[in-house]
Formats: structure tokens, C-alpha cells, sequence
């Protein structure tokens, strides 16, 4: 999966940012965020996660694609517009949707993933999204085995759920599957 990520939002979100906050600090925690990121996916590298941070340009930081200090995160000031443009751009231009994962809390990019198709995590979520998708699932399977009633087991049942016998021939058939019981519809005053 390739996760498109609203970066100061996730910031926001995570460390709790406000807009108002120096350049050293947003640069420490830009890096914090990268070896968190890395952290999360280095747990497991066959889940094959890439990621690429979108931040909003200012300061002289825009530019193109940044490659960072770990393989699989790619950091990118957004040059010209802001980060959700550029993720919103980068949404349009994507021709395998179901591959993206987008992240954010901002309703535009929200909406940008669902009318493109593309699964959207909210910033608190992607942790935990990243670790649970980064797990092989077990799948859980129980055969069905038909259960073969004796006599006296069925009218056990046919007694208590069919008193004196009364109701009986609206379920017979039930145990074939293309039996489709009669609906009464209601009887008009």
C-alpha cells in the first residue's frame, strides 16, 4: 500500500501542534515523525508499506520530491499550492486508486478519497492501521456439515416450535436452499 499523507495535519493530530509554532520546533518534529513512521513500518517490511509525507511549503523548504534518511518514506514540500492540493493532484493523476491510502482529517481530501475511490485512514488511525495491516490475517474456517436429526430429535423440535402441530406447513422446505417462504402482504382496510 502506498500511503499519501497530509503531513502537518497528521502532526496536528498526533503532537497536538499548534499553527503558531517555530521553524526549529516543526523541523524536530518533522524528523520525529519520520523515525516514527519508519519505526511503525520496519516491524514488518514484507508488508511492503511506501509513504509519502506531503507538507505545506514555507520558508524556502519547497522543492520536489526529498528522499529522506529511510527507503521508504518520501518527504515532499508542497511548491506552488499547498499539501492538500498537491495531494489532491496526486489523487487525480493516480491510475490504481485501490492502492493509495490517504491521510488526513480534512474534509476535502476526505472527500477527494472517496469520490477517487481510495481508502481513507484518520490521522489517530494510522498506526493503528499500519500495524493491523501489516499482519497476515488467519482466515477462519469452520466447514458446514449437515446435522442429521433422528426421528425423536424432530419431533422434540417440532413440538416445542410447532405446539399441536399448528403452523408447521408455512416452514416446511426451510432446509433447501431455494425455498423461499410466502410472504402475506397485509390486508388492505
Amino acid at each position: 500500500m502506498h500511503y499519501l499523507i497530509d503531513g502537518y495535519n497528521l502532526l496536528r493530530a498526533v503532537r497536538k501542534l499548534s499553527d503558531s509554532v517555530p521553524p526549529g520546533v516543526l523541523e524536530l518534529e518533522r524528523n520525529w515523525l519520520l523515525k516514527h513512521l519508519h519505526d511503525l513500518l520496519k516491524d514488518n517490511p514484507e508488508a511492503k508499506h511506501n509513504v509519502t509525507l506531503v507538507y505545506d511549503a514555507k520558508n524556502g523548504l519547497a522543492g520536489p520530491k526529498k528522499a529522506s534518511k529511510f527507503p521508504e518514506i518520501t518527504v515532499i514540500f508542497a511548491s506552488g499550492s499547498d499539501a492538500d492540493t498537491y495531494i489532491e493532484t496526486a489523487l487525480q493523476e493516480e491510475r490504481f486508486p485501490k492502492t493509495l491510502v490517504v491521510v488526513s482529517d480534512d474534509k476535502r481530501l476526505i472527500k477527494a478519497a472517496e469520490k477517487k475511490g481510495c481508502l481513507h485512514v484518520g490521522c489517530l488511525d494510522l498506526e493503528f492501521h499500519l500495524r493491523d495491516n501489516s499482519k497476515p490475517k488467519e482466515e477462519l474456517h469452520i466447514p458446514l456439515k449437515p446435522v442429521e436429526l433422528t426421528a425423536d430429535e424432530t419431533a422434540q423440535w417440532e413440538e416445542l416450535f410447532f405446539p399441536e402441530g399448528k403452523g408447521k406447513e408455512e416452514f416446511e422446505g426451510l432446509s433447501d436452499p431455494f425455498f423461499r417462504p410466502k410472504i402475506k402482504k397485509p390486508k388492505k382496510n
